[in-house]
């Protein structure tokens, strides 16, 4: 049976925020902050210091939609070429298939992550 518009906005609402409650973990933990500010390219939740400079970060709310953008965006897109970070506005979107459960879109995340937190993982 089809699950209706409604009940799969819904779905998507939860896992969105269960997602949310994940990344904003990691973000803390590895010295991120709440950020709050509206940038030129929207409202990021969070920032996070990488070995790239800082990454701004959102997860929006209706579905599992990692939203970030790199503040040094010329170094964010030599470093990242593969992962396709805008080359002139320096985000970095994450649009997972809506089927992937909520641990597999932040597995995939985490390895997209790491190429950016080697230096900073690495320091004692």
């Amino acid at each position: 049976m089809a699950r209706t518009h409604k009940a799969r906005a819904a779905a998507q609402a939860r896992k969105a925020k269960h997602l949310k409650t994940k990344v904003k973990e990691y973000i803390l933990e590895h010295g991120g902050r709440e950020h709050g500010i509206a940038g030129l390219s929207g409202f990021y939740d969070y920032a996070l210091p990488t070995d790239l400079g800082e990454l701004l970060i959102s997860v929006h709310d209706g579905n599992a939609i990692v939203y970030s953008r790199f503040e040094d965006v010329p170094r964010a897109v030599v470093k990242l070429s593969s992962f396709a970070v805008n080359r002139h506005t320096g985000k970095w979107n994450f649009h997972p298939p809506e089927e992937w459960s909520v641990d597999d879109v932040f597995e995939e995340w985490m390895r997209r992550m790491s190429p950016i937190m080697q230096e900073r993982e690495s320091k004692p």
